[in-house]
């Protein structure tokens, strides 16, 4: 088994690992499945325009359980979390220190949506104060709906799935014993154009954190030069693919 392994945490009572893994694959935790150290996994395709490949998610409701060898093999890990219940901050700095030993770089909380207030539950500004590496996806928030408001950010699931294009690394590209020097300037392109959507997809996670403290205008500015830059990207591919006629 050769596919890097994200663990799907759950450390909320109420929702379990395996329910979070149903709705990212779109399929049953029972198919598709293999054994890791004793461990089930769930193979999960990650398709894009650039790449295909493959990933293991290791869904668990006890993590702290896992035998060494699977935490060993782990790169990456979501974990959902109840934003109502604060008892969950005491739990974070054991994450963080299994992330720091085990140089781990792909790291997102999930929850159904944070709370606005440090007394009601469980913050934005809570758990960066802990760890600010840490990425936050609310599952059920809901698209801004302001009328002004021209750039619409990605949420929920699909924020998540979007996130998860830039976990796997990036397929070798193997660029000996090529026919001519054509096929490697080619390769080389294609390399090019994935690190641009690696950009773009990490802009995008970093925009809620990033405008957080933001006026209304400035985040209306910022949102726009954003969507300029992902209008550019897309309409390059569509010249590119013959979709538009280029001038």
């Amino acid at each position: 088994m050769d596919f890097p392994v994200l663990a799907v945490i759950s450390e909320d009572k109420n929702q379990s690992a395996d329910s979070i893994v149903d709705n990212i694959r779109k399929l049953s935790s029972n198919e598709d499945v293999q054994d890791l150290h004793d461990c089930r996994i769930c193979i999960h395709n990650i398709v894009t325009k650039y790449y295909e490949t493959k990933i293991a998610l290791l869904p668990t409701d006890n993590f702290k359980g896992l035998n060494d060898a699977v935490k060993n093999k782990i790169e990456g890990i979501l974990i959902y979390f109840d934003a109502n219940d604060r008892s969950f901050l005491k739990t974070l700095p054991f994450y963080k220190d299994f992330i720091k030993d085990h140089n781990i770089e792909f790291s997102i909380l999930l929850c159904k949506e944070l709370t606005e207030n440090d007394n009601a539950g469980i913050t934005f500004s809570c758990i960066k104060s802990i760890y600010n590496k840490f990425d936050i996806i609310e599952l059920e928030s809901k698209p801004c709906d302001d009328d002004d408001d021209e750039f619409s950010e990605p949420f929920g699931y699909d924020e998540l799935a979007i996130a998860l294009q830039v976990f796997p690394k990036i397929p070798n590209l193997d660029t000996s014993n090529k026919e001519n020097d054509e096929n490697s300037e080619d390769e080389l392109d294609v390399e090019e154009e994935i690190d641009k959507f690696e950009n773009l997809l990490s802009q995008m996670m970093q925009f809620r954190p990033n405008t957080e403290n933001m006026s209304r205008e400035e985040r209306l500015s910022h949102a726009q030069n954003f969507a300029e830059i992902f209008e550019k990207l897309i309409l390059q591919d569509a010249e590119e693919d013959g979709s538009i006629p280029t001038e």
